[in-house]
């Protein structure tokens, strides 16, 4: 095995390859970011899960399309200098015309630096390793020092939450004195951690909603999913399609626990009241954990989001770089397609039996084994071979370049002609011109003062005088208006910043709003119930009044009777006394 990395047949393929993908990976990334970005504006109304799942999706055939690229490079034998500088288009190659011109330059400049190339990628690739490695270590003292016991009622409000969920995995809480937002990490035993204070400090409602978000990510496995997304940026960090693509998943994985949580609890104010709770909060987090709030910009569309009930749609600058990535992979996919058309039609016409024997020398597999198990005479043989296949692409070249130095000669030589012909018509019309003018020169006077050509000299000065003179103006009125300008776009530059501010305010303000619409809406239903029970109160007191007003008539009546009988029985006794 250490003989094979050591075989520098094997390094220089190794590297070939490595560079042929990383070459490759970057008009696939921007032909990623269009599909995904023409699928997204497909699926704008569908749920963030299933627009999660076409990303990830497609995502992963990025990957898979990069390392079918790569075992391709590993095929192809790497490209000398000698077999470069042959390919290279001149004036009668097909592939000289269009767009293939510019792709085979850079092919061959690739080719000639993938040394300078893969030292530059592993550079920002460490880089990239040690900030990993930053966060491996940040995470690691998380999980020892400054913990604490979340207690037993909210270990079992965990436990209960879990089994809502229906999550078959063990899931910790603790408090954590390193974290100022709540974080979850791990993907076999997952830990949710949270900031010193938080379960007492908040209401618990809200913090119910917060564990729920972090028990989402743990559901779906979002840590495992979010580490390899880590890596694969890490390798393709130079690519803007596939780093926006990540990004739109990252936001998406959070959309889909939002709607985890609303589903679970059905209230839109007791979760967005949780989100701004923690806006305020400094995101000093590992990379490789999962956070509760996301950044400034991504709580704002994610408010926005759970308020309005509708994807965010792509900005301006998103739609400018979609139209930017199409415009280049219409590029790339029309120069591969008429490369491979010219170089096949270029080879056609050349020599049959020394172009098989050139493809023989440089693409079979016996050139990449190891040199000890090749025999002398098959070595000489192959050297014999290149040199051959060497000295005729030099005779090609050397006379394609004496062809092309004959034509020039040859239009420099018809360039020459044309200008003595011009010449000698020129020497020919003047003097016949001064031939003309000879009897009016002597039929002038002697005193003359100036010639009607001196005239003219003169006019033509002055009016060049005059001509730099408003130019001389027109340059200080160009350059007091360039002045202006470059402050007309400070002060834009600073109303625009004032603008963004204060939007970034109005999205706050409208947030409030929509909060205080909530509550006022509670407080409307609220009153209401209470109008309702009241009615019911005055409804229920008017019958208890007219019964009892009934039972006044009643005992009025009675009363009045008692009177009568009594008045009665009077004069009954008064009758009957002697």
């Amino acid at each position: 095995m250490t003989g094979l990395f050591m075989n520098s047949a094997f390094f220089d393929k190794a590297l070939h390859a490595f560079s042929y993908m990383l070459l490759h990976s970057v008009w696939q990334g921007l032909l990623l970011a269009l599909v995904t970005g023409f699928a997204l504006l497909l699926a704008r109304k569908w749920a963030p899960a299933s627009r999660y799942l076409i990303m990830c999706s497609l995502y992963g055939a990025f990957v898979i399309t990069c390392l079918m690229t790569f075992v391709n490079g590993w095929q192809l034998t790497a490209v000398s200098k000698a077999t470069v500088d042959a390919t290279l288009p001149t004036a009668g190659n097909p592939v000289y015309q269009g767009f293939q011109y510019w792709v085979t330059q850079l092919a061959a400049f690739c080719s000639r630096y993938n040394h300078l190339i893969i030292s530059l990628w592993l550079a920002v690739f460490v880089f990239r390793c040690w900030q990993m490695i930053r966060a491996v270590r940040y995470m690691g003292a998380i999980r020892a020092s400054q913990l604490k016991s979340a207690g037993e009622v909210w270990n079992q409000r965990l436990a209960a939450m879990i089994d809502q969920l229906g999550i078959q995995r063990a899931v910790q809480l603790f408090e954590s004195g390193l974290t100022r937002v709540p974080v979850v990490m791990g993907h076999l035993k997952p830990v949710i951690y949270v900031p010193l204070g938080m379960l007492s400090g908040l209401p618990a409602d809200q913090v119910e909603a917060i564990l729920l978000h972090e028990l989402a990510h743990v559901k779906r496995s979002d840590y495992l999913v979010n580490l390899l997304q880590t890596i694969v940026d890490a390798v393709f960090f130079f690519n803007p399609g596939l780093l926006w693509v990540s990004y739109l998943i990252k936001e998406e994985r959070e959309h889909c626990c939002d709607d985890v949580v609303l589903t679970q609890t059905g209230n839109k104010k007791q979760f967005i009241e949780a989100l701004i709770g923690f806006k305020e909060q400094t995101l000093q987090r590992p990379s490789l954990s999962l956070a509760f709030p996301g950044r400034k910009s991504q709580l704002i569309q994610r408010v926005s989001r759970i308020v309005y009930g509708r994807n965010n749609p792509f900005s301006k600058i998103e739609k400018g770089f979609l139209a930017l990535s199409f415009l280049i992979c219409l590029f790339v996919l029309v120069s591969l397609g008429g490369s491979q058309w010219g170089t096949s039609l270029a080879n056609e016409n050349s020599q049959p039996k020394q172009d098989k024997v050139l493809m023989i020398a440089q693409r079979t597999p016996e050139l990449n084994v190891q040199q000890d198990s090749i025999s002398a005479d098959l070595q000489l043989k192959l050297m014999a071979v290149k040199e051959v296949v060497k000295a005729n692409n030099e005779k090609r070249r050397a006379g394609s370049n004496a062809d092309r130095a004959r034509q020039q000669q040859l239009l420099i030589d018809k360039e020459i002609a044309a200008a003595d012909e011009a010449r000698q018509r020129t020497e020919a019309a003047n003097g016949m011109d001064q031939t003309a003018d000879q009897p009016l020169t002597a039929a002038l006077p002697a005193n003359r003062p100036t010639s009607q050509e001196d005239q003219q000299g003169l006019s033509a000065k002055k009016l060049a005088q005059q001509q730099r003179e408003l130019a001389a103006i027109a340059r200080k009125h160009a350059e007091e208006a360039r002045v202006q300008a470059d402050a007309e776009r400070v002060k834009a530059e600073l109303m625009r910043v004032e603008a963004s501010k204060q939007r970034e305010l109005a999205d706050i303000a409208r947030v409030q709003a929509d909060k205080d619409r909530v509550r006022a809406q509670e407080a409307r239903a609220e009153a209401e119930l209470m109008r309702a029970k009241a009615e019911k109160e005055r409804e229920k007191a008017n019958e208890a009044r007219k019964v009892a007003e009934a039972q006044r008539f009643k005992a009025e009546a009675d009363r009045h009777y008692n009177e009568q009988q009594r008045q009665e029985n009077q004069r009954n006794s008064t009758i009957q006394l002697p």
